[in-house]
């Protein structure tokens, strides 16, 4: 098990942050189904302390929620230092800073993964947080810039020597994005140079992949993100055998329904359904106004495939209240990705509905040529 300071986990399986996936009622899911640890999504600290409502949003909490950690990025300390007390007031349990993020506006902003570049100012963040409040800090990153710079180790010491709690790495570099293989076994020489806990994320998608992470890197845990999309359970599952046990079943198709349908419900209700936009595959490489070609998710469903694939299903059986949220003005929701050959689109969601009431749309099934973990959006996961 893992201690952050005073909190402990009652496991090692931890759920990663994703910019736009981890919001609340994601966050509840997962949690309902045994995982330990649950973690915002990426916040600009500047936002934060603007408090935006997006901002606001993503840090939400509830009584299901602890322990709750809330990831903050920036390159200002005393910004992000401001952001870590305005989240201690608004009841996070954990502050966790991104210095991983590889996605291009966030370095270019010289936060997430750029960091890894400034050693000293990271260092400053650090400390102007661990400073500025009473629960524990955690801190994520990658290996390094790239391999000839691989200074995940040091920065490690750093991060202990002012009062980080917890560190994960991700088996990467900056450079590298989402390409290749994560390096389990480079988070070794991160463990090696610190004593609080260390987690290894990157490409752990089953639990023998969690297996050989814990064996290469000699890490306290493993932290899951992309895998976890469409399969709520899988950390439980996961956590369930590497303790020895039995896992539990995954649910049947009419109950993963029924989970999904509860995860929309929540999202409509907690202000986060924005339904203009819905990511669409297409056989071609255009796309007409109006010309909504999509997969029948049930049947695909019964192929063994994930859940949220079956979003248009479940979208079509809420319609009405989608259409409620579309007369309120609902600026926040969800974009749900739905496996696209060759390339996504986006459509408008209500017009998508319509068809779909009218029979207008040619709903088709094809052979898969992509896994929806190939088409993944550029989330900070690891």
């Amino acid at each position: 098990m893992i201690k952050i300071d005073k909190i402990q986990l009652q496991d090692n399986v931890l759920l990663a942050p994703m910019s736009g996936v981890t919001d609340l009622p994601f966050r509840r899911l997962v949690k309902s189904f045994g995982a330990s640890l649950v973690i915002s999504e990426m916040i600009a600290s500047r936002a934060m302390i603007m408090q935006t409502r997006e901002s606001l949003k993503k840090c939400q909490k509830d009584d299901t929620h602890f322990p709750m950690s809330v990831q903050l990025a920036g390159c200002e300390p005393e910004v992000m230092a401001e952001a870590a007390r305005l989240n201690e007031d608004l009841g996070a349990d954990i502050i966790d800073i991104n210095f991983g993020c590889p996605v291009k506006k966030v370095v270019n902003g010289f936060a997430g993964s750029a960091l890894m570049k400034d050693e000293d100012l990271a260092t400053r963040i650090m400390d102007a947080v661990v400073r500025a409040v009473k629960i524990p800090v955690t801190m994520k990153m990658r290996l390094g810039w790239n391999y000839e710079n691989l200074n995940a180790a040091s920065l490690a010491k750093k991060a202990e020597n002012v009062g980080i709690k917890m560190l994960t790495v991700h088996g990467r570099t900056r450079c590298q994005m989402y390409n290749g293989s994560a390096n389990w076994e480079l988070i070794n020489a991160v463990k090696e140079m610190v004593k609080i806990p260390v987690i290894a994320n990157g490409d752990i998608k089953t639990t023998a992949d969690a297996k050989r992470a814990l064996e290469l890197s000699k890490a306290d845990g493993v932290m899951i993100g992309r895998a976890c999309y469409g399969k709520p359970w899988l950390i439980n599952q996961i956590n369930q055998e590497l303790k020895g046990e039995v896992a539990d079943a995954i649910p049947s198709i009419e109950e993963q329904q029924k989970i999904v349908l509860n995860h929309f419900q929540e999202m409509i209700e907690d202000g986060l359904v924005k339904v203009n936009n819905i990511k669409v595959v297409t056989g071609k490489n255009t796309v007409r106004q109006g010309d909504v070609i999509a997969y029948r998710p049930l049947e695909r469903a019964k192929s063994g495939l994930e859940p949220f694939e079956m979003a248009l299903e479940i979208l079509y059986r809420m319609g009405m209240q989608l259409d409620e949220a579309m007369d309120s003005g609902s600026r926040y929701g969800v974009e749900i990705s739905v496996v696209t050959l060759p390339r996504p689109v986006k459509t408008n969601l209500a017009t998508m509905l319509y068809d779909i009431y009218a029979g207008n749309v040619n709903v088709l099934t094809t052979d898969m040529g992509a896994t929806l973990e190939d088409e993944m959006p550029e989330w900070e996961d690891e």
